[in-house]
């Protein structure tokens, strides 16, 4: 449920950065780099956290998996976001 939290927070984050971007027209500066590095590390930590959660079989394994998902998902993002970032 932590790994689910923190891919959804990872996200808010995301979004966060696209539309501060879009609305400072590309010249938003450190603040949206702040935001993408927060974003990356909620991500893998998620991720992390998710991975572990497999060796408890009391939690649910609906959490388990959209967490791992999720946070798996927001770490290609923040990848491709990076890449983007280094070839601009």
């Amino acid at each position: 449920m932590i790994s689910t939290g923190l891919g959804v927070v990872s996200g808010l984050f995301a979004v966060f950065d696209i539309v501060l971007t879009i609305i400072k027209q590309g010249h938003a500066g450190g603040i949206v780099g702040y935001f993408e590095f927060a974003s990356a590390l909620l991500a893998v930590v998620g991720l992390i956290i998710g991975i572990i959660s497999w060796q408890n079989e009391d939690r649910l394994d609906t959490f388990k998996r959209s967490g791992v998902g999720l946070c798996g998902l927001m770490v290609l993002i923040n990848i491709f976001i990076l890449i983007l970032g280094i070839k601009a």
